[in-house]
């Protein structure tokens, strides 16, 4: 199966940043594809605006998918929140 590149969504803060990934027709839902506390967040960041990737800035958000695992779909609690940002951006489709 070709898939398509998942597209990413960082969530950023000043001391945490995640980023997202999803695919519609690959997943059930947006996964942390990245994510860092510190310096590791600074740097994803920097790469997110090289790459003209959205840049978010929810702090609370961040760190609460900065405690998730890389690959794992965020929870159903974090739906509403994630979903607004993928609306916001207009990268949901």
């Amino acid at each position: 199966m070709d898939a398509k590149p998942p597209k990413y969504y960082p969530a950023c803060a000043v001391k945490a940043a995640a980023a997202l990934s999803y695919d519609q027709a690959l997943m059930s839902a947006p996964q942390v594809c990245a994510s860092g506390k510190h310096g590791a967040a600074k740097k994803l960041r920097e790469i997110a605006r090289r790459f003209g990737v959205p840049v978010v800035n929810k702090p609370e958000l961040a760190h609460e998918l900065c405690e998730l695992s890389e690959n794992s779909p965020i929870p159903p609690s974090l739906y509403r929140e994630v979903a607004h940002i993928l609306v916001k951006t207009g990268k949901d489709k």
